[in-house]
C-alpha cells in the first residue's frame, strides 16, 4: 500500500483507541462490563450490533458465497428480510427476553430450567463459541498479508514463520485492550464509531467499482455464465455447490428459529435502555442491513467481471500469480475477491478499504471475545462457585471477566495457528460450529418464552441430543470423512430433530410454568385495546408516532421488495411452464439487477445518514445516563 493508505489505517485506528480511552471512565461496574448499564439506545444498538456482524471474516465469507452465487441469493433475500420484518415488529424472542432482565441467555435458562442446565448450557455455548471465533483471526489477519502486500514470512529470532502468525497476536492484543478497558461500554462505543466509518466506506467502494467497470462490461460477462450456474437468474442455478436453493431455505427457517440463539453479540440483547428500544432497534437494523448488501451484492460481481473480462486481462494475470502462491483451495476462494480489489482500487480507496476491514476485524473480535469471555464467567464458573457459597467481590468478578477474555483470545490464536484444517467455505464452517449451540437453543428458547409446558427435563434432552449430533458431524469433517452433509445441511437436520424432541418429551411430562412471572408482569392487568392496523403490525403502547413511522416506512421497504420478489417468481414461472429457455430471460434478470443495486445504493445513503445522526443522540444519552447512574453490586448476573 502507498504511504497514504497506511496514514489512513493509522489514523482510524488512533481514532478509535482514542474512543477507548474515553469510555472507560465511565464502566464502573459488573452490570457496565456486562450490558454497559442497560443504557444503550435503539441507533447506538443498531450500527453497533450491525457492525460485529459484520468482522473481517464475514466479508470474505460473503465474497466467496457471492463470488460463486452472484446475485442469485440475493433474489431469495426478500423472503428472508419479510420474515426478520414480523420478527422484528412482534418483538419476537428479543422483546420477552428483555423483559425477564436477564444478563445473559444463560441466566435465562437458570430460572425457566434450572441451574444445573444454566452449566451446561453456557458451557456448550462456550466451547461452540470458542470453535466459531477460532478461525477469525486466522482469516482476517491473511486478509491483511495479501491485500497490504506484506511479505508471507518474516524471521524473528533467526526462524522464518508466516507473517499472518505475528499479525494475529498484534490484532488480538488490540481487541484484549479495549474489552479490559471498559467493558461492553467501549465495545459499544467503539463499534459504533467503527460502523459509522465502515458504512461511508460499503457505499463508497461500491460506486467507485461500478463506475469503473461499468454496468456493459458487466452484463456482457454475466450474460455468459454457464447452464446452471447463472450470476443473474435465481432459477438457472442446478450446478452451484453448496449456494443454491437448499442453503436458502434453512437460512430462512434459521431466521426465526435461531433469533438471539447465537450468543457472539449476547451483551447487545441485554444492553438496551427497556425492551421497546430493543424491539426498535431490531426494526432499524433492517435499514442498516441495506448497506451492508449493496456491498456485499456489487464488489463480488464486479471482482467476477474483472476475472472472465477480456478488458482487464493484466488484473486477471497479477490475480492468477498471487493466488497460485497461496498453496491452498480454500485461501483462493477466500483471498480472490480482496486481491482483485488490491489491484484495482487506487490510493487513498485502498486505504479505506484496509481501514474498514480492520474496523471490522476489531470490531468482532472484541465483541466475540467480550461474549465468551463473559458466557464462560458467568454461565459457568460462577454457577458453580456460587453453589459451593463463593462469592467474589466486584473487582474480583471483573478480574475474572478479563482473565476469561484473555483465556478465549488464547484458545483462539493456538487453533488458528496450529490446529485449525480448512474443508469447506467459511459459510458452512461457521454454521456447523454455530449448530453446536445454536441448533438445539433455538428451540429451547422459543419453548421457554412462550410454552408454559416446556419443561427442564425436555431442555436437557434436546441440548444433549442437538450437541452430540453436531459435534460428531464436525468431527467427522475436521478428520476428512467425506459424503456428509455440508455445514448447513447439518444445522437443518439439527433444527428438525430438536424440536420434535423438545415437543414430544414436553408434552409427556404434563407440567406448567409461571410465565409471568419469569416476564415480569401482572397476570390480572387489563391488556391494552388497540385497533386493527395497531395488532396487524404488533404496535403496542409503547410504540410513539415516530416509531410507527419508522416502522411503517420499514415495512414499506422490504415489503416493496417482496412484492417485486413475488410477481418476478410468479412470471419466471410461469414463463418456464409455457417451455421457455433461461436464455430467453438474461435481458430482463440484467435490467433488474441494474435497477436493484441502483435502488440500494440510494437506500444505503440514505440509511448511513439517518442511522449515524441517531446514533450519536444515542452515544450522548449514553453518557449522561452512566455517568450518573447508581450502580447496584448485586446487579451481576448470578442468580440469588
Amino acid at each position: 500500500m502507498a504511504v497514504l493508505d497506511w496514514v489512513i489505517t493509522a489514523v482510524v485506528l488512533a481514532g478509535v483507541i482514542g474512543i477507548g480511552l474515553f469510555t472507560r471512565r465511565f464502566m464502573k461496574s459488573v452490570a457496565d462490563f456486562l450490558a454497559a448499564g442497560r443504557s444503550a439506545g435503539r441507533y447506538l444498538i443498531t450500527i453497533s450490533y450491525g457492525v460485529a456482524n459484520i468482522g473481517a471474516i464475514t466479508v470474505l465469507a460473503f465474497f466467496e458465497q457471492n463470488y460463486e452465487a452472484g446475485a442469485t441469493l440475493m433474489w431469495w433475500e426478500a423472503l428472508l428480510q419479510i420474515a426478520l420484518v414480523l420478527a422484528m415488529l412482534s418483538g419476537w424472542v428479543v422483546y420477552r427476553f428483555r423483559q425477564t432482565r436477564c444478563l445473559t441467555l444463560a441466566e435465562f435458562f437458570e430460572r425457566r430450567y434450572g441451574r444445573g442446565f444454566r452449566v451446561f448450557s453456557g458451557g456448550l455455548a462456550f466451547v461452540a463459541g470458542v470453535l466459531n471465533f477460532a478461525i477469525f483471526p486466522l482469516v482476517g489477519s491473511k486478509f491483511f498479508v495479501f491485500f497490504c502486500g506484506l511479505p508471507p514470512e518474516v524471521t524473528l529470532f533467526g526462524q522464518a514463520i508466516a507473517t499472518h502468525v505475528p499479525l494475529m497476536i498484534f490484532l488480538l492484543g488490540i481487541a484484549i485492550w479495549f474489552v479490559f478497558t471498559g467493558g461492553q461500554v467501549s465495545v459499544l462505543t467503539t463499534d459504533f464509531a467503527q460502523g459509522v466509518f465502515s458504512n461511508v466506506v460499503f457505499v463508497v467502494i461500491s460506486v467507485y467499482l461500478l463506475v469503473l467497470v461499468g454496468w456493459g462490461d458487466i452484463a456482457s460477462v454475466l450474460a455468459t455464465s454457464e447452464p446452471g450456474h447463472s450470476k443473474i437468474n435465481p432459477f438457472d442455478t442446478a450446478s452451484i455447490e453448496h449456494f443454491g436453493i437448499l442453503f436458502f431455505v434453512i437460512s430462512l427457517i434459521e431466521v426465526l428459529y435461531g433469533q438471539m440463539s447465537w450468543q457472539g453479540e449476547q451483551a447487545y440483547f441485554s444492553s438496551a435502555r427497556t425492551a421497546h428500544e430493543a424491539r426498535m432497534g431490531g426494526i432499524l437494523r433492517l435499514w442498516f442491513l441495506q448497506i451492508r448488501l449493496v456491498f456485499f451484492l456489487a464488489v463480488p460481481l464486479v471482482a467476477w467481471t474483472i476475472l472472465h473480462s477480456d478488458a482487464w486481462s493484466g488484473v486477471q494475470q497479477q490475480t492468477t500469480a498471487t493466488l497460485a502462491a497461496l498453496g491452498d483451495s480454500q485461501d483462493v476462494g477466500r483471498l480472490r475477491v480482496p486481491v482483485v480489489l488490491s489491484i484495482v482500487l487506487p490510493v487513498g480507496l485502498k486505504g479505506m478499504m484496509a481501514a474498514m476491514m480492520l474496523a471490522a476485524f476489531v470490531s468482532t473480535h472484541n465483541t466475540y471475545l467480550h461474549s465468551w469471555g463473559s458466557i464462560f464467567t458467568q454461565d459457568v464458573v460462577l454457577p458453580v462457585l456460587n453453589a459451593r457459597g463463593i462469592r467474589p467481590g466486584r473487582r474480583a468478578h471483573l478480574w475474572m471477566l478479563r482473565g476469561a477474555v484473555l483465556l478465549v483470545a488464547i484458545i483462539a490464536f493456538v487453533y488458528s495457528a496450529f490446529l485449525y484444517t480448512p474443508t469447506e467455505p467459511i459459510m458452512l464452517y461457521l454454521a456447523i460450529t454455530g449448530a453446536i449451540f445454536l441448533g438445539w437453543s433455538g428451540t429451547v428458547i422459543i419453548g421457554g418464552l412462550y410454552w408454559s409446558r416446556g419443561t427442564g427435563r425436555a431442555a436437557w434432552t434436546t441440548a444433549v441430543i442437538g450437541s452430540v449430533f453436531t459435534l460428531t458431524s464436525f468431527v467427522l469433517k475436521q478428520r476428512g470423512v467425506s459424503g456428509l452433509p455440508d455445514g448447513k445441511e447439518t444445522l437443518g437436520l439439527t433444527i428438525l430433530l430438536c424440536v420434535v424432541t423438545y415437543v414430544i418429551v414436553s408434552w409427556a411430562g404434563g407440567e406448567h410454568f409461571d410465565l409471568d412471572a419469569l416476564l415480569h408482569r401482572d397476570p390480572k392487568a387489563p391488556k391494552p385495546t388497540r385497533g386493527w392496523a395497531a395488532r396487524v403490525l404488533g404496535f403496542t403502547p409503547d410504540y410513539t408516532r415516530g416509531d410507527r413511522i419508522t416502522a411503517v416506512a420499514t415495512i414499506g421497504l422490504i415489503g416493496f421488495w417482496f412484492v417485486v420478489f413475488v410477481i418476478g417468481t410468479v412470471w419466471a414461472l410461469a414463463h418456464l411452464a409455457g417451455g421457455g429457455s433461461h436464455a430467453a430471460m438474461t435481458d430482463a434478470w440484467l435490467t433488474f439487477w441494474k435497477w436493484r443495486i441502483v435502488i440500494m445504493l440510494v437506500t444505503a445513503v440514505f440509511a448511513t445518514v439517518f442511522l449515524a445522526v441517531g446514533g450519536v443522540g444515542d452515544l450522548r444519552r449514553l453518557f449522561a445516563q452512566l455517568r450518573t447512574a447508581e450502580r447496584d453490586d448485586r446487579d451481576d448476573g448470578i442468580v440469588r
